[in-house]
């Protein structure tokens, strides 16, 4: 605790210092320079009040402008955000106030959850074929099936995939049953081919391997290449091998080919060669 008369030293020598905290404290070797200030403020009685925050002014719409958001809500696929970005005024909350005033029925009450809608494949695929068949436009298709644009878009996605894709114009007799056939003849065809892909890798992969397996026993072991080489190595000789290539290929595919069971591998690795 310091007395009355150290506190008024330490003031009279903070003002002298004018108002310099730390050269008085620097001085005087007391208080802290946090305490120096306080009872400077104490004395003087000064308050620093908080500055006030400017109210801000809430800007009153016309009937023109709130008539015009509500119109270009429901002609571009009502997207609220969209609405806001677009025309660059008003806020999300002020736009669903209007749009509960003037046409409640196209938006939720206040306190309202409504449940997830959910929707049948068939809508799904129609609203699909509808979109890439370009017959309709994107806002045709969102007001026939009551859904937005981004949920249509994320359909065509799940069903056909990311790009822009469109069927050929309509032939007479045509219907949508047959684009629909054709769409699942597609997906069969990129199946089987994805498959004979894969079939193809594991091929490769395995004529690698064998091709790895010769080269390394007629490089570490001095074997003459023959085609039955494998057939003639002995199991210490096979685990050399395996121990050579494990850094490249996983160990019960080298075993598969050397046709060498995984007991004799490891037990060829704990015996000591004479």
């Amino acid at each position: 605790m310091y007395t009355r008369k150290e506190k008024e030293i330490a003031i009279e020598l903070y003002l002298k210092n004018n108002k310099n905290a730390t050269k008085t404290v620097w001085e005087l070797g007391y208080p802290s320079v946090p305490t120096l200030i306080e009872w400077y403020r104490k004395q003087t009685k000064k308050n620093y009040p908080k500055k006030k925050k400017e109210k801000r002014i809430r800007r009153v719409y016309s009937e023109e402008e709130i008539q015009k958001a509500v119109d270009y809500y429901l002609e571009n696929g009502c997207n609220v955000r969209r609405t806001v970005r677009k025309l660059g005024y008003g806020s999300h909350t002020g736009l669903l106030r209007w749009l509960r005033e003037r046409v409640p029925e196209k938006v939720s009450k206040y306190g309202d959850c409504p449940t997830k809608r959910r929707f049948l494949n068939e809508i799904r695929e129609k609203a699909v074929l509808d979109l890439i068949s370009g017959e309709y436009s994107i806002q045709e298709i969102c007001a026939k099936y009551d859904i937005g644009d981004q949920l249509l878009y994320h359909w065509k996605i799940k069903y056909i995939g990311r790009g822009d894709i469109q069927l050929p114009p309509k032939k007479n007799g045509h219907k949508i049953e047959d684009y629909k056939a054709e769409i699942a003849d597609l997906k069969a065809q990129k199946e089987q081919l994805f498959n004979e892909l894969q079939k193809a890798k594991q091929e490769l992969h395995q004529a690698q391997l064998k091709k790895d397996v010769y080269e390394t026993a007629a490089e570490v072991l001095k074997k003459d290449w023959d085609i039955d080489l494998i057939k003639t190595l002995k199991n210490r000789e096979k685990a050399i091998v395996v121990n050579v290539l494990r850094t490249r290929y996983q160990l019960k595919e080298l075993l598969e080919i050397l046709n060498m069971a995984k007991s004799s591998y490891a037990y060829q690795n704990t015996v000591k060669v004479p």
